[in-house]
């Protein structure tokens, strides 16, 4: 069986069609990084001598062959290339983000409107032709309808525009390996399926080195505070208006003790989290109440603990939910963990993997 082998292909940045390979890579010191928090999702470097001879404004695609298959890792942008050598041998730094870092350095020249009763699947295909940017709406996105119209100003981001309508309408923001921006529906990763395991007390075990584990327990909210503001609205949807005619506005709040173990009974002290809702159906005392002890229960996870490992290359993305399991200890047993960061080597492959408990 063949060895694995990197490649780095140069692509046309509008269509993303090959037009090249990067040639004298030098994979030391050329890596990839994904950060399922992280706005960009991706970004990476590579070192090639004396440039490789890029192709101008070509975007890098990062393809990995083991087994008889083809991956694309990643397709990103040249942001930078600084070089540094002499006498003839010299070495450019080609500093590599994802497809959303275009989506991010372009900001809307006026207000943007999402009208009432717009469905986020057009708007996204909107936001997104405004970029030229290839993207993909999946077949399981949520295609929420917008009850109330919404503004966004004049210079804001369209990614940032993106990402609050992704929150807004339960879809999550993406990149995949071709370099498209995707729209599909978000599933809490507690409950995902396991995809993959890692047991660092089995022998035969991937993981390399020790594991180094951390926790947020005790910097972990106790009670929820949410609040509302918008225009009030009649039984049809129509706003209301009062005398002046002017759109008469609700201000609506709630609090609620986050149950479970971090109590401020326990610690004692509040340290409380704000949630603003964008909207609010049934504009009540009753119905905010309700709001504030269901996101006080999403809160309710118990899931404060990060562990690092470095492993040998395993077919694992961000952003998937598997299981780990560690020996004797503080953390001892069987976890239920998200692929939370990824730092592969493009030398070794070894991967560097820090997993978030779910």
């Amino acid at each position: 069986m063949a060895a694995p082998r990197v490649r780095v292909m140069m692509c046309d940045p509008w269509t993303l069609e090959t037009v090249g390979e990067l040639r004298d890579v030098l994979l030391d010191g050329s890596e990839l990084s994904w950060g399922y928090y992280t706005d960009l999702r991706v970004s990476g470097t590579v070192k090639a001598l004396g440039g490789g001879g890029w192709v101008d404004h070509s975007m890098l695609r990062v393809v990995l062959e083991r087994d008889g298959q083809a991956t694309e890792l990643a397709t990103m942008f040249v942001q930078d290339m600084p070089w540094e050598g002499g006498h003839g041998a010299q070495v450019v730094e080609f500093d590599l983000k994802s497809a959303l870092a275009a989506v991010s350095d372009d900001l809307v020249p006026w207000h943007w409107t999402i009208g009432a009763g717009a469905r986020s699947n057009d708007f996204v295909r909107d936001i997104m032709g405004g970029t030229r940017r290839p993207y993909t709406i999946a077949a399981d996105a949520l295609n929420r309808v917008y009850g109330e119209a919404k503004v966004y100003e004049m210079g804001d981001s369209r990614l940032s525009i993106l990402m609050d309508a992704a929150d807004a309408s339960g879809n999550r923001v993406g990149v995949d390996g071709h370099g498209r921006v995707t729209w599909s529906r978000y599933t809490e990763p507690s409950r995902m399926g396991a995809s993959f395991r890692i047991d660092v007390t089995d022998p035969a075990t991937l993981a390399l080195d020790g594991v180094k584990g951390s926790t947020t327990r005790l910097n972990s909210p106790t009670r929820a505070v949410v609040t509302y503001h918008g225009e009030k609205r009649d039984a049809n949807g129509d706003i209301v208006r009062g005398a002046d005619n002017k759109a008469v506005e609700v201000d609506l709040w709630a609090t609620c003790d986050i149950p479970g173990s971090e109590t401020s009974g326990a610690r004692g002290y509040v340290m409380a989290k704000h949630e603003q809702l964008q909207e609010l159906a049934d504009q009540t005392q009753a119905a905010i109440d309700a709001k504030a002890r269901a996101i006080a229960s999403q809160m309710t996870s118990g899931a404060w603990r990060e562990w690092e490992l470095t492993s040998a290359y395993m077919p694992i993305r961000m952003g998937d939910v598997g299981e780990l399991v560690l020996g004797d200890g503080i953390d001892g047993g069987l976890h239920k963990v998200l692929v939370k960061n990824v730092k592969l080597s493009l030398d070794t492959l070894q991967m560097g993997l820090t997993l978030k408990e779910v």
